[in-house]
């Protein structure tokens, strides 16, 4: 096996007050062979581990923080450059080697929005080429705006057509991620966890995604884990509402409005889910829960990754209240302590027509049964 090193002596010098910090644990980058037997290079990263990013050459680029090393197809390292911007999510084009930052940064103004989004394209050589986003407080709290909503873009993918699609989140519903990014006062069409943006910054697509209560005329909070754009364009999603969530007529478990009908003390659900978007963003393919798998990751073949997360409180809440839903398991029962899922979805074919149906049938609104 060939291996690797990748010194870091930046995590070992002195600060101004000639104090040096704890260095943190390595990192690694292996090539499995193809039959998954064994290691055929690795590249170890000291002190810290690196993003990685496979491009249509074979090779794979790793970024560990603002720098840029490339790892060829035989385990070779050479040195990139270095960024001239950067943020907390990176995504990598692998047709044009651009590369996307995405983030936020906080409000020194004292006042709402605390939390700013922006949006970065950079090219192969570290440069920035154009930002989106990325107002100041000052602007979007002008009066004729009022977008003073936080929202932190928290995730980006490149489709197969080299659009980008965002996901982020808002405490609000005035949120700059609903306006153009480049233009605040032009709205994003249609109509917010996902944005596609094309190369000339514009929103073709936007939706928000929400839990929602009829009975109560309430919407309910959703946490966005991962995303994956599909070939078709497609827009899969993994994450986890509180309470609430809606469930398409397919879904793996029976809806919440199928039961209403019948059971007007239905309980409305929550808990993981993994939801499929139209290419448009406009409605959803299959919507519905997957109890007690919380933490789900998306992989499309030769895509995607995987990660280590941590249920939240959300998941561990409804964990309690329907078991998961199991098919074709490869153990015949929970092993005790805390047990990890695959869930294979097959997309292929001619995919289901739009699954929401235009109104929910049965359920009355709380104020009208009064």
């Amino acid at each position: 096996m060939k291996s690797a090193l990748v010194p870091h002596p930046e995590a070992l010098k002195p600060d101004a007050k000639g104090r040096v910090r704890e260095a943190g644990s390595d990192g690694f980058v292996l090539k499995i062979s193809a039959d998954q037997r064994s290691v055929v290079w690795a590249v170890r990263f000291k002190h810290g581990a690196a993003n990685i990013f496979p491009r249509n050459d074979g090779s794979v680029l790793c970024r560990r923080g603002d720098n840029l090393f490339y790892i060829d197809h035989n385990g070779s390292v050479t040195d990139g450059p270095t960024l001239e911007i950067s943020g907390s999510n990176m995504a990598l084009d692998p047709k044009s080697v651009a590369m996307y930052f995405g983030g936020s940064y906080r409000s020194a103004t004292g006042l709402e929005p605390y939390v700013n989004p922006y949006l970065y394209k950079v090219d192969a050589n570290g440069k920035q080429v154009w930002t989106a986003y990325g107002w100041t407080g000052p602007i979007v709290g002008v009066d004729q705006l009022r977008l003073v909503a936080d929202s932190p873009v928290t995730s980006i993918r490149i489709g197969e057509d080299g659009k980008l699609t965002l996901t982020a989140w808002s405490d609000g519903g005035n949120t700059v991620l609903g306006q153009q990014p480049y233009d605040l006062r032009l709205p994003a069409k249609c109509g917010g966890f996902s944005s596609s943006t094309s190369e000339t910054m514009d929103v073709p697509s936007f939706t928000r995604y929400v839990g929602y209560l009829p009975t109560s005329d309430i919407p309910t909070l959703i946490n966005i884990y991962d995303m994956y754009r599909l070939p078709n364009g497609e827009v899969a999603v993994t994450g986890g509402g509180w309470t609430g969530f809606v469930e398409s007529h397919d879904a793996w478990v029976p809806p919440w409005y199928v039961e209403h009908r019948t059971d007007e003390f239905a309980m409305a659900k929550g808990g993981p889910f993994f939801t499929i978007f139209t290419p448009d963003l406009n409605n959803v393919r299959i919507a519905n829960l997957t109890p007690n798998a919380s933490g789900l990751r998306l992989a499309g073949r030769g895509h995607g990754g995987a990660h280590d997360l941590v249920p939240g409180q959300v998941d561990q809440k409804w964990s309690r209240r329907f078991p998961t839903n199991i098919r074709h398991a490869v153990q015949p029962k929970n092993g005790g302590g805390r047990d990890g899922y695959v869930v294979l979805v097959d997309t292929q074919g001619t995919p289901n027509p739009p699954a929401i149906p235009n109104k929910t049938s049965g359920v009355a609104d709380k104020r009208q049964r009064n």
